[in-house]
């Protein structure tokens, strides 16, 4: 990952007060799971939001975060699939007729499955660990 695109992604983060490095422990290996994603950061009335948004040819088949505060609050994160997701999720959201200016156009004119993440840590960085935890079968200890 070139270095000004961490750059940027960290001064996203930082606006919300949160350090790259919560997010994505090993920002130079964890960013690569979002190289088919758009970062914007959102601002309206007492809302902060930084969206990571797949891009077009990825919107059906994977997931968009976004990781927010309301004046200035606690910040939240989501994680929202276009499909019913393998792990529990929270809500349905169905975005708002008309864009909003909270939240990406991409997102509009579909629901989302929606998983509310205690952890600020990103859904991919969790998928890398998952599969890291995976005992190894017989056939690959040889």
């Amino acid at each position: 990952m070139r270095n000004a695109r961490r750059i940027e992604i960290a001064t996203l983060f930082n606006g919300l007060g949160v350090s790259l490095r919560t997010v994505f422990p090993d920002p130079e290996e964890n960013l690569e799971a979002y190289r088919n994603h758009r970062w914007t950061v959102l601002k309206k009335g007492g809302f902060h939001i930084v969206h990571a948004v797949p891009v077009e040819e990825e919107l059906d088949r994977s997931f968009w975060e976004e990781w927010y505060t309301i004046n200035e609050g606690a910040v939240i994160h989501h994680i929202l699939f276009p499909e019913e997701p393998s792990v529990p999720y929270h809500d349905i959201y169905e975005p708002p007729e008309r864009p909003d200016g909270l939240h990406p156009p991409e997102v509009f004119g579909r629901s989302w499955f929606v998983l509310e993440e205690p952890s600020l840590l990103a859904w991919g960085v969790h998928k890398l660990l998952r599969a890291e935890q995976v005992p190894a079968t017989k056939a690959q200890l040889g």
